[in-house]
């Protein structure tokens, strides 16, 4: 019934409709944060192989599209599934699914695939559990820093206190080394690496640190990220970055597994949501929101953050599949 492959020039013209309709919803219908790439942009990357892209055509005519990353050594991370219309939506985001999953199958033997199903595109959530897909539930939480009871009721009243032998200092790349050990302690165990396998080893967090502090992921704010230290080793931290214009999103805030319980963390973001209220209030940092994404299985961090002044504005389907589980071909018997 439909056709998909690959993006190919003679489909350039005629598929911009389809990418400018996918623009056009991706903030009210996807909860993108981020204006999308212009076509022409997109195009681009597509030719340097920056993005991958496959379309569904109807009739000859592209009606819908797929597009994934191609950076080797992490995850093959699904952008988005955007169809024209709404009929017939699951089968067409199978047939996308279907043919992604056949021209990458050489590959997801060492290379899990990574999913965020944001906004419309949790509809296909059953689509993917078809495919041996699994889920996250992550919930996008939001402090709204322009609010001045928020932020008086946040200063007031957010206990900043920490147990003695501890200490909360600014992010310095003098503790590089040590934060990247904290990472893989703080995330291997946690839902997070089932879908970014970085956090399993030192090399995956050392990338992660430093995509963060050189502003892969968004502009880092050095002076609201924080490392939290006992007897001046280092056994947590906390990322903050600001992407696009004004939002800033606390990316990441973990704890080593043998210091949790003890309150820490909430000092950790305590610490952080100060500094980034003195850049607002003193320094007129234009920052327009502050967002956090949450585990939504974590109620510990959950009830944190909804204690600082945080709401939960949306959630969404984190899917990954594992990877290809190869067997190996069984040793010849030695001739006799």
């Amino acid at each position: 019934m439909y056709e998909v492959q690959f993006l190919t020039e003679q489909y350039f013209k005629i598929f911009k409709g389809v990418y400018e309709d996918f623009k056009t919803k991706s903030k009210s219908d996807f909860k993108f944060e981020l204006e999308p790439l212009d076509y022409i942009d997109f195009i681009g990357a597509f030719e340097k192989k920056l993005i991958n892209c496959l379309i569904l055509l109807e009739d000859g005519i592209p009606t819908a599209f797929l597009a994934y990353s191609t950076e080797e050594n992490m995850a093959l991370e699904l952008y988005l599934i955007h169809c024209i219309g709404n009929v017939d939506l699951e089968n067409k985001a199978s047939a996308l699914v279907k043919f992604f999953l056949e021209s990458t199958e050489n590959i997801r033997d060492k290379r899990i695939v990574s999913y965020p199903m944001l906004g419309v595109q949790k509809k296909y959530q059953e689509v993917l559990k078809s495919y041996g897909f699994e889920f996250v539930d992550i919930g996008v939480m939001s402090f709204d820093i322009e609010s001045k009871e928020k932020r008086k009721n946040f200063l007031d009243n957010f206990d900043k206190t920490l147990p003695i032998g501890f200490s909360i200092v600014p992010y310095s790349k003098k503790y590089f080394d040590e934060v990247s050990i904290v990472i893989n302690s703080a995330f291997e165990s946690s839902n997070d690496a089932k879908y970014d396998e970085r956090f399993l080893t030192i090399t995956g967090s050392i990338d992660i640190q430093n995509k963060t502090i050189t502003s892969i992921y968004g502009k880092f704010i050095e002076e609201a990220s924080s490392i939290l230290l006992y007897e001046n080793k280092v056994v947590g931290f906390t990322f903050v970055n600001i992407i696009g214009k004004n939002i800033a999103n606390i990316t990441l805030v973990g704890i080593v597994p043998e210091f949790r319980g003890q309150k820490l963390s909430s000092p950790l973001l305590g610490y952080t949501l100060r500094e980034l209220i003195k850049l607002y209030d003193d320094f007129n940092v234009d920052i327009a929101n502050l967002n956090v994404s949450v585990d939504l299985s974590n109620l510990s961090a959950y009830n944190m953050y909804k204690k600082a002044g945080f709401k939960e504005t949306y959630m969404y389907p984190q899917a990954y599949l594992q990877k290809i589980e190869r067997q190996e071909n069984p040793a010849e018997e030695e001739e006799e």
